[in-house]
């Protein structure tokens, strides 16, 4: 742990971790607004609900638990194309866009479909986080770095999910709501300053560019920053011409990539299967 401390603060780390850190603060957001339901569902329930003049059904909270996890199955192929088209740093900040107008529309619900729309765009958050955050970090860090960087995103997603719990279980509905409100803008003002993803700007044909993100992030190493977009650009010519010669179903006549599919889908499924996001909730909700 300690040697894992000295590296991720070495000088030379200091900008991707910034640059981590920035990014994953919409996990955290996301997160929170993801969790803000569970501990929230009893007063929904209530005679004095917050929202509308009669208490919600169990029909109308199931469907706000449940939508917002059914929208990433269709945002989801539309976050890919947007990572291409525009780049990561602007998908990422629409992440603070919806994330922003699904705390609004909780702070000034008058009833179900109110809510329901902000479940809806708390779902688009977490498809963008979804798309963005792991693709974004794994870029900007350099081999050493992917490992403990790419991380964060499990630590803001648990981090958000505690914070919505003891909001919940501690204050009112409008108060946990102003709360939930800060982190979005405050994502958004420290991220437009973070670079673009510089594999981003080589695809883009933005040589200079690129160099400048890798010299900050590499931490103006200008000579590092050189050989590494010389490195990208190669890797990406050799990712081009492999598209022309190799079909789609060659992919799976390697082993290799066979075996690796078969592990992280074993990995992805053993961990859905424990039943952990139900504890989680569960915990939040009591």
């Amino acid at each position: 742990m300690r040697l894992l401390q000295i590296h991720l603060l070495q000088r030379a780390n200091r900008c991707q971790l910034l640059a981590a850190i920035a990014i994953n603060i919409a996990t955290t957001s996301t997160s929170m607004f993801m969790g803000w339901l569970p501990p929230i569902i009893p007063l929904l329930l209530t005679e004095d609900t917050p929202v509308g003049a009669t208490p919600m059904t169990a029909d109308e909270i199931s469907w706000l638990s449940s939508v917002g996890l059914l929208m990433p199955l269709i945002i989801l192929p539309i976050a890919a194309w947007s990572l291409e088209q525009f780049g990561r740093k602007l998908t990422g900040c629409c992440m603070a866009l919806s994330t922003t107008l699904s705390w609004l529309i909780i702070l000034f619900a008058q009833n179900f479909w109110q809510l329901l729309v902000s479940r809806m765009l708390g779902g688009i958050s977490l498809a963008l986080m979804s798309g963005v955050v792991p693709v974004y970090v794994a870029e900007i860090s350099d081999q050493s770095m992917k490992g403990p960087l790419g991380t964060f995103i499990s630590l803001g997603m648990n981090t958000g999910t505690l914070i919505a719990a003891i909001f919940g279980a501690t204050l009112t509905y409008h108060q946990s709501g102003i709360c939930g409100i800060i982190l979005p803008p405050l994502f958004f003002l420290i991220f437009v300053f973070m670079p673009e993803s510089p594999i981003y700007l080589v695809r883009k044909n933005k040589i200079a560019e690129a160099t400048r993100c890798l010299m900050w992030l590499r931490n103006y190493d200008k000579t590092e920053a050189e050989q590494e977009v010389f490195q990208l650009q190669g890797n990406l010519q050799k990712i081009e011409e492999s598209r022309r010669t190799v079909k789609k179903t060659d992919i799976f006549k390697d082993r290799a990539t066979i075996r690796g599919f078969i592990i992280a889908s074993g990995l992805f499924i053993g961990q859905h299967m424990t039943g952990c996001g139900i504890v989680i909730f569960d915990v939040a909700e009591k």
